[in-house]
């Protein structure tokens, strides 16, 4: 399953685990090679959403960042490959080889995410609202 058509750059999606329970509720798209590359630089959060998918990207940096991210790996088909969590600033974490996409999450000790393991796939909902 690829990544659906209806998905444009700064839409604001839900992702669901496959069980049909929410993951993230509101999710920042991020297509363009901008915005891949700038994601939560100088930027503490991004009002109104839970995290950033990063849309044909299997890198990111945390260069310029003032927070740590969990990082969840998805592959073609919105899969997990792998969770990094609280990656710090100043860092380029590895990803693994199959990586196709990236979903960026803003750690906090204190919110609890859903429990998702690798092989858990994802799926994306329509436009939700700011």
């Amino acid at each position: 399953m690829a990544v659906p058509l209806f998905i444009n750059i700064d839409d604001i999606i839900r992702i669901n685990t496959e069980t049909g329970h929410t993951f993230l509720e509101k999710v920042l798209v991020r297509t363009s090679f901008w915005g891949r590359l700038t994601g939560y630089l100088l930027k503490s959060r991004i009002k109104n959403c839970d995290g950033i998918l990063l849309i044909n990207t299997s890198r990111v940096h945390t260069f310029g960042m003032s927070l740590s991210l969990d990082l969840y790996f998805l592959d073609s088909g919105l899969r997990l490959i792998a969770v990094d969590r609280c990656i710090k600033p100043n860092r380029i974490p590895p990803s693994p080889a199959d990586c196709k996409h990236i979903l960026e999450v803003p750690h906090n000790a204190s919110i609890t995410v859903p429990d998702v393991k690798a092989g858990d796939r994802f799926g994306l909902s329509a436009r939700v609202a700011r």
